[in-house]
């Protein structure tokens, strides 16, 4: 797969072209077939949206220009000022994107607004075109909210109890086979690349699609896919029981669509946290390293108190293994659903003994 990693400018014809719609030109990771049938993974900055006539790079010569794909569209024509104002108000008081020309307002198709657009007095008519809507400076303040509402949900503060389970960890201590900093890394970063990056991160990725699409069908799918890729039984009623507790808190967070969640028995965290990303406007990519992070800090925090470690070596263990993430990211955004699929002995085997351990400090 080509790798296109930066937009440049250039007045040469490109190598090929990549004709997106609206909202894959907002996504700064996705994988994308060209006009020439070329597979190509966009890797761009974060917050970057694609406008018609950009021009991707793989840094080394080869050029696609993105074109905005034709898609359904309300078109609102309108000669008189003081009802184009008033229009273009109502619009963006829902925070729509909105499309501005002389005498003409665009957004993709929602029949609630068009309703409401009909009932100001203005004619909404229906067309196929490109879509090219103000950048304005609301989008920078949704990425500085949708970061701050990120960092609420991987903070350890967060209650769901992911504070109290220790997936094997606790087992493996306790039976010698992580005694010290550089086992306990070789541990987490076994975990990283063989569970959650080939389970975890792409099943959230679809779970994000899913929420984002409103297909309860696909929810409930990986959701189920997600259970059934937990080896033990603790691992699934830790995955139950954080899910669970997600939906509670977010029900009083007013997200209503969490509350048939709180007794679901299919319930995960990955599920409830895709959810809370869609709702809050979290990047999927971000989402998926959120995740992956609020994972590993609460690991090395259990090493802390286990193996036990100080606490330079385990903020030395963040540091390192964190900038693993990034590659994890990146493989869960385009990994075919073929693909997903890990295993740890390891973890099963610890996870399982788990609770027959004498004495324990985390839970099973």
């Amino acid at each position: 797969m080509l790798k296109l990693t930066e937009t440049t400018q250039t007045s040469e014809s490109p190598d090929d072209t990549l004709t997106l719609p609206f909202e894959a030109r907002q996504k700064s990771r996705q994988p994308a077939t060209t006009q020439g049938g070329i597979k190509v993974g966009v890797f761009l900055p974060r917050g970057q949206t694609l406008k018609h006539g950009a021009v991707l790079t793989n840094g080394q010569g080869f050029k696609v220009r993105v074109n905005a794909a034709p898609e359904p569209l309300s078109v609102v024509k309108c000669a008189d000022p003081l009802l184009f104002a008033r229009a273009c108000y109502h619009l963006g008081n829902r925070h729509v994107a909105l499309q501005i020309l002389p005498g003409e307002l665009r957004f993709l198709t929602d029949h609630v607004l068009d309703q409401m657009l009909i009932g100001l007095g203005l004619t909404v008519e229906h067309e196929t075109l490109p879509f090219e809507p103000e950048a304005g400076a609301y989008h920078s303040m949704v990425t500085n909210l949708s970061l701050l509402r990120l960092l609420q949900l991987v903070s350890p503060s967060l209650p769901i109890g992911m504070y109290s389970y220790s997936q094997g960890l606790e087992t493996a201590v306790h039976d010698g086979w992580v005694t010290n900093a550089e086992q306990t890394g070789d541990w987490l970063r076994g975990l990283l690349h063989n569970g959650l990056g080939k389970v975890d991160a792409p099943l959230l990725a679809r779970l994000h699609d899913a929420w984002q699409a409103d297909n309860l069908d696909a929810v409930e799918r990986w959701s189920q896919t997600l259970i059934a890729c937990r080896e033990t039984a603790e691992l699934r009623a830790e995955d139950k029981q954080t899910g669970q507790a997600l939906a509670r808190l977010l029900v009083n967070l007013d997200m209503p669509e969490a509350q048939v969640w709180q007794k679901r028995p299919d319930a995960t965290l990955a599920t409830l946290f895709a959810l809370a990303a869609t709702r809050w406007q979290i990047d999927k990519a971000d989402a998926i390293a959120g995740y992956l992070w609020g994972w590993l800090e609460n690991q090395v925090l259990g090493a802390i108190k286990l193996v036990p470690l100080g606490q330079v070596a385990g903020q030395r263990l963040l540091h390192d293994l964190a900038g693993e993430l990034p590659g994890l990211v990146e493989q869960a955004l385009i990994m075919s659903d073929d693909d997903i699929g890990g295993s740890c002995f390891g973890l099963a085997l610890a996870s399982s003994r788990h609770e027959m351990q004498y004495s324990r400090l985390f839970r099973s």
